[in-house]
């Protein structure tokens, strides 16, 4: 397998990773993905030994910052989630089993998340940019002409206009592949609320 093959299967089982404690903490499943999780540390520290290229090392550290970021939020939700039992309902938690059916019409690859405060969650803002980047690069597209600080700023302001609008704390944010217009798309919005392009 080369190391770019490696790079992919690390990539997707950080994705499929996401999803699975995604339904993990809706309460889907009783038990956290402990064997997808380790098989995904294993194919990382593999890749650490391995020679790269500039451009394959630059990937493989971008996914690891991204692993270690999703591993402290997982411990933190899944602390919080053992501390006071949080369930979500039934139609959120239909909506992180169906995924293709939860995003807009025409997605076949997506990315979401949740998030109150952009100045305190940072590490959640970077993934996000790093989603958005990876995404659009994949589809062929240019990178976004601003710094994770300015797609702060810019989700920050998104986030306060939903506020004026519709008093809701926390706001979902989705990357998405439109099948129709083939080019990247993100969606802002409020919980249980319409979706608001931006």
């Amino acid at each position: 397998m080369t190391i770019d093959e490696q790079l992919n299967r690390f990539d997707e089982g950080l994705r499929k990773l996401t999803i699975e404690y995604d339904i993990f903490l809706a309460g889907g499943k009783k038990v956290p993905p402990n064997n997808l999780r380790f098989q995904t540390d294993q194919i990382m520290k593999r890749l650490m030994e391995e020679r790269m290229n500039f451009a394959q090392r630059f990937r493989f550290n971008q996914l690891v910052a991204k692993f270690s970021v999703y591993k402290d939020l997982w411990r933190r939700q899944t602390q919080d989630r053992e501390e006071k039992g949080v369930l979500r309902s039934e139609e959120e938690l239909v909506s992180l089993t169906r995924p293709e059916q939860a995003e807009p019409s025409g997605t076949r690859d997506y990315f979401r998340e949740v998030i109150q405060d952009p100045s305190s969650e940072k590490g959640k803002v970077l993934v996000l940019y790093q989603e958005l980047q990876g995404m659009r690069l994949r589809n062929g597209e240019k990178k976004l002409k601003m710094d994770v600080d300015q797609f702060k700023d810019m989700i920050s302001q998104k986030m306060h206009q939903l506020r004026e609008k519709q008093k809701h704390e926390n706001m979902e944010l989705v990357v998405f592949l439109d099948q129709e217009t083939q080019k990247v798309k993100m969606v802002a919005r409020a919980a249980r609320s319409r979706n608001l392009k931006s």
